[in-house]
């Protein structure tokens, strides 16, 4: 069996697979399998894999009906035999050594059951911003309240014990469309008993202005993910600290900002009912984070019909009349990015 399962979901990406299969074939580690899983693309992407699977053993593609990345990468798992897994995105590249790098750093101490590390985010411009890890081994607890690598929590960096995620059947949720992969790692987090912390820093994360269509979903699945989120870094790190706060606020002014949007048509009376229920149910939160923000601080008095009312009009400033200014200065900034390195 090989040492390393590597998984890459595939939907419509002729463009960049090929890229991306031919640095998998150039890792200076051989003792792996990679598993491409199609999803359900309607251009040649199953055709591009299929033809590097014939000329490499080590390669496999699988085809399915489009079900998302999630249900794609969960397809892999099912697939895969490696003592660890590792996930990749069909945009993006591999440098020459980054498995080998990976591997050694899993056996750098006896029971590791995690290995994180850093990436490079390749923008349009050709600037690159390394993002590199540093910490060693540590267990999860400290991964959480010494560090920040939780706002890292992207599948790709990342070795991932395979006997872990079969022994608690850890799969990817296919209910919610975002930060997904965060949860996964949340609670592959949780499970393990020690986790290495690697300054390996190559993988290349290639970043298009596209993906800054952030997507918001309906209440109900917001809601989900500020509560999974909320309970898995309790669970892992016993007590919150500012920074973990402030992190999970950001779910949950995701979960009251699915509340204004027309699609959903959520009537005064509902917003009001629930921004009272969260209120009561996240007290500790609010009364954390109060200080930086004005809604927070609406509902840390408790003066729900006015934040309602004061979200109403800044939700069409931000997302109506000022949605253009905003995404054009920050598409400015990234053509303007500049090639920098983070240490973390």
């Amino acid at each position: 069996m090989p040492k390393i399962s590597i998984i890459i979901p595939v939907y419509n990406a002729s463009k960049t697979i090929e890229r991306c299969v031919k640095s998998i074939r150039a890792q200076s580690f051989n003792d792996f399998e990679a598993i491409f899983i199609d999803d359900g693309s309607t251009d040649n992407s199953f055709a591009i894999c299929d033809k590097f699977v014939k000329e490499d053993h080590r390669l496999i593609v699988e085809r399915k009906p489009n079900g998302g990345v999630s249900s794609a990468r969960n397809a892999g798992l099912s697939k895969a035999v490696g003592d660890w897994i590792a996930f990749a995105d069909s945009d993006d590249t591999l440098d020459v050594d980054y498995l080998k790098d990976l591997y050694e750093a899993s056996l750098s101490l006896r029971g590791i059951d995690l290995v994180l590390s850093g990436y490079k985010c390749i923008y349009p411009n050709k600037s690159v911003r390394e993002y590199i890890f540093t910490g060693g081994a540590m267990s999860p607890k400290e991964v959480l309240t010494r560090k920040r690598f939780y706002r890292y929590g992207f599948p790709f960096g990342k070795l991932y014990k395979r006997e872990i995620l079969n022994k608690y059947e850890i799969k990817f949720d296919t209910s919610i469309s975002m930060a997904e992969d965060m949860l996964f790692m949340f609670e592959t987090l949780y499970r393990s008993k020690n986790v290495f912390i690697s300054e390996v820093c190559k993988y290349n994360y290639y970043f298009y202005p596209d993906s800054l269509s952030k997507k918001y979903w309906d209440y109900d699945s917001e809601l989900k993910l500020f509560c999974y989120t909320k309970k898995w870094m309790k669970k892992i790190g016993g007590e919150y600290t500012e920074d973990m706060y402030s992190f999970i606020r950001i779910y949950l002014m995701r979960a009251i900002y699915s509340m204004y949007r027309p699609k959903y048509g959520m009537s005064r009376d509902k917003r009001l009912g629930i921004l009272k229920e969260i209120y009561s149910k996240n007290v500790d939160l609010i009364n954390k984070t109060a200080s930086n923000s004005i809604f927070l601080y609406m509902l840390k008095k408790q003066y729900i019909a006015f934040a309602d009312t004061m979200f109403v009009v800044l939700f069409l400033l931000r997302y109506g009349m000022l949605k253009f200014l905003w995404n054009f200065r920050i598409k400015y900034k990234i053509k303007k990015q500049k090639s920098e390195k983070i240490t973390i």
